[in-house]
Order: C-alpha cells, then structure tokens, then sequence
C-alpha cells in the first residue's frame, strides 16, 4: 500500500474518533500532519537503533528514506567570495554528519564531494584544495559551502542526497518512503500524543463547547 501523509493523517483521525470523523472533531488534519511528519522523524533513529542490535551490526543507509534533490543552484556569497547551495529541506542529525547522504556535480552524479568536517582547520593545511578532481565541501545552518570556489570549474548544479523520510519538500499527497513495518508504531505515537484526554463531545452538532448533558 502507498502511504501518504494525507492517508495517514485519515488513519490517525478515525483511531482518535473511535469511527468517523464528526465534523466538529478537535483534532485538526494540520495538527495530525505535523505530529506524522515528526513521528516519521524520529522513527528513522529508532530503527538505526535496532538494526545495530544483536549479533549482527547493521550500519548500512536505509535507503528507503534517501531524498534526492537534482539541479540545485551554486550561487557565491558577495560579502565573503564563498561559494554555497541552499539546503531544500532540513535533514536528519547523525553521527559525522551523515544527514547529508551524497553531494555531487550534476554532470558526474557518481562521483561524490568530500566532506570536511573542521573547514576552520582544514583551511590551513597543505591539501585544503584536494586534488584537481575533488571538492571538499561543509555544512553551516541551511547551507553547503565549498572549500574553493567550484564556479570557477563549470560547476553550476548540484546533486543532492539527504537522509530524511519526510522532507519538508514533500506534499500532503505525496506517496512517503515508508517501511511499512513500521507504519503502525509510527500512528500509535501520534495517537498517544495528541490524544484528547478531556470529556470527549459526542454530539455530531459543530458545538466546539461540550453541555453538561453530553454523556
């Protein structure tokens, strides 16, 4: 089955409503989306988590939640000369910054930038530039910086790959990179979060006040 966050937010709505959803019910598809796609989130980690446990040590990608952005913009930055894209969505934070999966040249999709974790050091070593066919490139807030200016050497967009199941470009009808496994875990999460636990309104009447009679 394709998920989306649209289905998922119907999923979770009618679990709430114990049926269907009465046209006056508290829990709003907005609020329920933005619970789903912070579940979705964090349910990334968790299954890191239990693929390193046990016997066998599973580092590997999950590729399954790998956002590829293509034709992303080199623009130069006036005040310092740098040279930097702008980050389409946010990604997931790991260990060696590993959020950001893959950067590379439009025209050589393969062949993959070098990510330098310490610019501040790495400035001022002998091998800053790297080799002729090599850039190094790091990471500040919402943007990539690289470590000479690659316009200079044709390179006009870049290919991106960020680790994150739910991108913030993502629409609300658009199928998610889900492990369906885990699609259960992720909506009793959102459940119990979001769950009413005041007198619940029983009346189908579009009163957002409920009458003490309401039982």
């Amino acid at each position: 089955m394709i998920y989306t966050l649209n289905i998922l937010s119907e999923m979770t709505r009618r679990r709430l409503s114990g049926g269907d959803i009465p046209n006056d019910s508290p829990y709003l598809p907005a609020q329920v989306i933005a619970e789903l796609i912070n579940a979705i989130r964090e349910d990334l980690k968790l299954e890191m988590l239990g693929r390193r446990a046990g016997g066998e040590d599973d580092r590997t990608t999950i590729t399954q939640y790998i956002a590829t952005f293509f034709d992303i913009e080199v623009k130069e930055e006036k005040s310092t000369g740098r040279v930097y894209i702008d980050l389409p969505s946010s990604y997931s934070s790991l260990k060696h910054n590993k959020g950001i999966h893959a950067v590379s040249d439009m025209r050589t999709p393969n062949h993959r930038m070098i990510p330098v974790h310490n610019p501040g050091v790495t400035s001022h070593l002998p091998n800053v530039d790297l080799e002729q066919s090599n850039f190094g490139y790091y990471t500040e807030g919402q943007r990539i910086y690289w470590m000479r200016n690659i316009l200079n050497e044709k390179i006009k967009k870049i290919l991106l790959k960020l680790l994150v199941p739910a991108p913030d470009t993502l629409g609300n009808n658009d199928p998610l990179p889900l492990l369906p496994e885990n699609v259960g875990r992720i909506i009793d999460v959102v459940v119990n979060r979001i769950l009413n636990r005041m007198p619940q309104d029983r009346l189908n009447d579009n009163n957002p006040n409920i009458r003490p009679n309401n039982v």
